[in-house]
């Protein structure tokens, strides 16, 4: 079983839950909840052309995504082959050098609380490399570079507080269980903090232990290329403030661009601004408007991955003109990119598969509703909901196919409290978690070595779960 997994593991570990969720469709009736009650209907078997159209259409679905990750792989190479990127990295790991453990704690925090009030998560990606070429460059370990970033991700994930992605789905009256943002916040603030200082603890462990893997940065190339201004500048003389400040830009238009301001804040600023720039006119036409785009240029806070990949090729574009770089490089470091990425895009692939099948042809329902017959208890609905993750992998489609059979539980906001829990629980874990599973396909971390740092964690973080809904149901 070792040797199975010992080359693409996490592509094959991945795979496994793909082919049950084709088995079960050969085994169980399509079964959905409808008002908490599970309605069976005919078996629906899919065949090898079944299961290759589905993958397509879940390409076709999750197309924003794939186009991102690739275009953000293709960024980061290009960024990794310029000079002027290695002097800036190399200069904040000069700052951070013996003081590691300020820059993880600093950045495991960063990333959590954006995440926790995000609108999507993933657009995360677009700075995490920044983060990990910093860290490479110190010599931390694999494990500590994914705790470092994509940890503080899934911790925010588990501790949502204004996330539309997350917390956001709970909201939603028309398949949610219709709480509010910011519901039950002090139990949900306690679990992020304590997850937090957990995820600390045991990463500054390891850091003060000898380590045989240490982090890389795949996109970084060992010998950058002198464009045809560098070329003739000693590298201490390549000025990194351009490069900086167009970075520093970058990702403030993106925190900003993913924050649900009028949606979960009620900031209605970003939406007026937003109109004010439609409507505006230049010799009495609506020239901006022409220029950002009337159809899909949106206000902040209602963006989604196609507007972070506008503004990756932008950063591009004005990078490339202030340091002269030749178009040429532009394009082969961008295929270059995407060739690094080729492999995490097919375990994406999968991923987003076993999604679709999943919620086209629900089986899992049947599982639940077993569970679910010894009542509706936090119990049940951790479970449930925990099994449901896996398979339907998107929160929106996890609480669409659950929430009417817990409408019932006493507390509705201790019910979406646990089902929030358990999602960003499960999410540490899964296969078909697609942050964990970005997360160690770009830092090349096994899947067996990543649970051999993170069980510790994952068991502590379960008992405070378990403590906080008790506590929650208990006052």
């Amino acid at each position: 079983m070792n040797r199975f997994f010992e080359k693409h593991g996490l592509l094959k570990i991945s795979s496994i839950f793909l082919v049950l969720a084709i088995v079960f469709t050969w085994l169980i009736s399509l079964s959905y909840f409808n008002a908490g009650t599970l309605v069976s209907d005919e078996v629906v078997r899919l065949g090898l052309f079944d299961i290759s159209t589905y993958g397509f259409l879940a390409i076709t679905y999750f197309i924003h995504v794939f186009v991102f990750v690739f275009i953000a792989a293709g960024f980061y190479k290009f960024l990794g082959s310029t000079e002027a990127y290695d002097k800036l990295t190399s200069n904040i790991a000069n700052v951070f050098k013996g003081k590691e453990k300020i820059l993880v704690a600093i950045s495991t925090l960063v990333f959590a609380c954006l995440s926790g009030i995000t609108t999507d998560y993933l657009y995360l990606l677009a700075i995490i490399p920044f983060v990990i070429s910093i860290l490479a460059k110190l010599k931390v370990d694999k494990v500590v570079g994914f705790a470092s970033t994509f940890g503080g991700v899934l911790i925010g994930i588990l501790g949502s507080t204004y996330s539309t992605k997350v917390a956001g789905q709970l909201v939603n009256t028309s398949y949610g269980l219709g709480v509010q943002y910011g519901n039950e916040l002090v139990g949900t603030i306690v679990v992020l903090a304590i997850a937090y200082l957990l995820i600390l603890y045991f990463t500054f462990n390891k850091m003060g232990k000898k380590s045989d893997s240490l982090l890389t940065d795949e996109f970084m190339s060992e010998n950058a290329t002198p464009t045809k201004k560098a070329a003739r500048i000693p590298i201490h003389k390549i000025s990194v403030v351009p490069m900086a400040i167009t970075l520093v830009i970058t990702f403030i238009v993106l925190i900003l661009a993913f924050i649900g301001w009028e949606e979960a804040f009620g900031v209605t600023v970003f939406t007026k601004a937003f109109e004010w720039i439609n409507s505006a006119t230049l010799f009495d036409q609506p020239i901006y408007s022409y220029i950002l785009g009337s159809d899909y240029f949106a206000a902040f806070g209602k963006w989604d991955l196609f507007g972070a990949v506008t503004i990756l090729l932008v950063t591009t574009l004005i990078i490339k003109v202030l340091y002269r770089i030749p178009m040429d490089k532009v394009i082969s470091e961008y295929g270059e990119g995407f060739k690094k990425f080729g492999k995490t895009g097919i375990i994406l692939l999968v991923i987003y598969t076993t999604l679709f099948i999943s919620v086209s042809f629900p089986t899992v329902p049947y599982f639940i509703n077993g569970i679910v017959k010894g009542g509706v208890n936090l119990a049940n609905i951790f479970l449930s909901n925990s099994l449901m993750s896996v398979f339907a992998v998107e929160f929106q489609y996890v609480v669409s196919m659950l929430s009417t059979v817990f409408t019932s539980f006493e507390s509705l906001p201790i019910a979406a409290l646990a089902l929030q829990l358990s999602y960003g629980f499960i999410s540490f874990i899964a296969p078909t978690s697609v942050v964990l599973m970005l997360g160690l396909s770009l830092l090349d971390i096994k899947f067996k070595d990543y649970l051999k740092f993170m069980w510790k964690f994952l068991i502590s973080i379960l008992i405070v779960i378990i403590v906080v809904l008790a506590i929650l149901f208990l006052i």
